[in-house]
């Protein structure tokens, strides 16, 4: 196969729309696993939440890198990491703490509103498919 066949579909869909359509699937997914009640469904669901919700950072570190021009992109990305790890440490305790005082659900739910916020904000994102890097 040539390469325009091969390749041609990823190219079309771009980062954006993946990255989105991750953490919106992951938004539903998320909602949908706190509330089952069911051992059965819960380890089915299990895994296809957890695709979802962490499939999305899978290309998070290129699409960083391609936001930043050359000069800064290793301070920026050090400092988009380590910026993300304040909200990573703070999320259990707040999940945790929510799941003892108002339940599983509402915890769960809570997640899904940080995974749709951040699916909101790659409205302010530029798009970089077909971008040469600066």
């Amino acid at each position: 196969m040539d390469a325009e066949r091969t390749g041609g579909n990823r190219a079309r869909f771009g980062r954006r729309r993946s990255f989105v359509t991750y953490l919106l699937a992951s938004a539903v997914l998320v909602v949908a696993y706190g509330a089952t009640t069911s051992a059965p469904a819960l380890l089915v669901l299990g895994p296809v939440v957890a695709f979802f919700s962490t499939g999305y950072f899978s290309g998070f570190g290129a699409i960083i890198a391609e936001l930043y021009p050359t000069t800064v992109r290793a301070t920026a990305t050090g400092f988009t990491f380590n910026i993300g790890r304040v909200g990573s440490a703070l999320a259990p305790f707040l999940i945790a703490t929510l799941a003892q005082t108002r339940g599983f659900a509402v915890a769960f739910a809570t997640a899904s509103v940080a995974l749709i916020l951040g699916a909101l904000m790659w409205a302010f994102i530029p798009e970089t498919k077909g971008r040469a890097l600066m």
